[in-house]
């Protein structure tokens, strides 16, 4: 909202908002331990959302 608000008046801009989770849910997938060569090529494979 503070950067929207000091947009001068009329001009449009996309502002984007990313907010993470702690990733415990994906420790699981291997993609915090597995060799990160592997970890690549599997996501590659992989839709997530």
């Amino acid at each position: 909202m503070r950067t929207a608000e000091r947009l001068p008046e009329g001009e449009k801009a996309t502002i984007v908002f990313l907010v993470s989770d702690s990733g415990w849910k994906y420790l699981s997938t291997g993609a915090w331990t597995d060799d990160l060569d592997e970890v690549a090529e599997r996501a590659k494979d992989t839709i997530y959302f």
